[in-house]
């Protein structure tokens, strides 16, 4: 499609919008991932994510909407780890380690201006994709290479969450990087607070795979 044949529908808009956004962050080093996701590797162990994740319009309407934005730092070992020790399949997806938005990646007034984008042509396009780009560019990248070494993850894992569902995650995940760390008594703390404190939820599927992480993380820290 030429940069002068607009597209026909939303379907089309999206399309369009997609191809040139994987051709931006190309340079900067993002392969595309699937959908709207797209993957960087920051070294061995890490890799770092970022969508705009976009909804076209129902027919009639030559319109297409951003759902959400997520920046996303992984690193691999933890992944793993996590699935060993809460007995995952081949179906169950990898935890997300750190996710940018706890963190205020991107920052409330990015984020309302991606949100805010609902091309419904070829320049409103690339208005979006140069906005996207700038934010990976100016918040996405630098957090992720801040964040891609065993401290900075470890010191940013140490600090609370404000929600129950997401401060046993962290405790959960503090808890395998210290082991991985060799700090063991620290992973022995954040399991103990783990325990007390969020243990059981209530729900059985997660308390099943809680009680397996914790019992198997124990096992491995009484023998280190």
């Amino acid at each position: 499609m030429s940069s002068q044949d607009e597209p026909t529908s939303s379907a089309l808009l999206r399309k369009e919008w997609l191809r040139r956004e994987k051709a931006a962050l190309k340079p900067l080093g993002f392969k595309h991932a699937r959908r709207d996701l797209y993957e960087i590797r920051l070294g061995e162990d890490w890799v770092g994510r970022v969508g705009m994740h976009k909804r076209a319009a129902p027919a009639g309407a030559l319109t297409v909407f951003t759902d959400s934005v997520s920046v996303v730092l992984n690193h691999l070992p933890t992944q793993r780890l996590a699935r060993e020790l809460f007995g995952y399949g081949p179906k169950d997806p990898d935890i997300v380690v750190l996710g940018g938005g706890l963190h205020g990646i991107p920052s409330d007034e990015t984020n309302r201006v991606l949100r805010s984008m609902r091309p419904s042509n070829l320049r409103e396009v690339d208005e979006a994709v140069a906005a996207f780009v700038r934010m990976v560019e100016e918040e996405g990248l630098p957090w992720m290479r801040s964040q891609a070494n065993m401290d900075a993850l470890a010191a940013t894992l140490r600090i609370p969450c404000a929600s129950a569902g997401q401060e046993s995650g962290r405790l959960e995940k503090l808890a395998m990087v210290s082991y991985l760390r060799g700090e063991k008594e620290e992973a022995r703390a954040a399991l103990n607070v783990l325990r007390e404190e969020h243990m059981p939820s209530g729900v059985q599927i997660i308390d099943e795979r809680q009680q397996r992480f914790y019992r198997e993380l124990c096992k491995r820290l009484d023998e280190m």
